[in-house]
């Protein structure tokens, strides 16, 4: 089979993007953590330590590098709309969870109790 120029063109071309695609993608894909929480009044206990776990978390993220760590507070349209299509993603229904919610590495915790324990395991 005789390449043309073009034909040439295309396979150099392809061969670079592949490349580069792999060069690029520098091993496994960071592991993003997704907590969603439903704040009462400011000054309540229940209040003050889902925000203490959103600060645990973020540690969590920093401690492991390109780990990402995103909080959702879900009285915002975007946000609960975020919750769902993440539900979706993971095949849970998101309705019968509990807040605070994280989602992590394909897991889903529901609870202060599962996440903090997620947050002690690392």
């Amino acid at each position: 089979m005789r390449l043309t120029m073009r034909s040439s063109l295309l396979v150099a071309a392809v061969t670079a993007l592949a490349l580069g695609a792999t060069a690029c993608s520098g091993g496994p894909e960071p592991v993003s953590l997704a907590y969603f929480y439903f704040p009462g009044c400011a000054t309540c206990p229940d209040t003050m330590r889902l925000e203490q776990l959103a600060g645990e978390l973020y540690q969590v993220g920093r401690s492991q590098e390109g780990m990402s760590v995103r909080i959702y507070d879900v009285r915002g349209v975007e946000e609960w709309e975020h919750l769902r299509r993440l539900g979706a993603e993971y095949e849970v229904d998101v309705d019968s969870l509990h807040f605070p919610i994280l989602f992590a590495a394909g897991e889903v915790y529901d609870g202060l109790e599962e996440i903090q324990a997620y947050v002690d395991s690392r």
